[in-house]
């Protein structure tokens, strides 16, 4: 038993192939990016907003944004 994803995600053996499904804004993708150093993460997300119209299709695009933004600064630090 772990007391927490994090250090679940550090029992995790290097170099695996894994996904993560609901990612929202990609927190944890860094995480597992940092501490499972996996060979492969497939990031999966459904990206959709209960807001209708133009105030769901905006509330999607800031979230596309964050999780753009997040990822990449997770990727910068990401050593092979």
């Amino acid at each position: 038993m772990v007391a927490n994803r994090s250090e679940w995600a550090t029992a995790l053996p290097p170099g695996s192939v894994g996904a993560e499904i609901g990612v929202m804004e990609a927190q944890f993708s860094r995480v597992l990016i940092e501490q499972a150093n996996p060979e492969l993460l497939f990031l999966v997300d459904h990206w959709t907003s209960n807001l209708p119209g133009i105030k769901g299709t905006e509330a999607h695009l800031r979230q596309a944004v964050r999780f753009r933004t997040t990822l990449r600064i997770t990727l910068r630090g990401w050593r092979r």
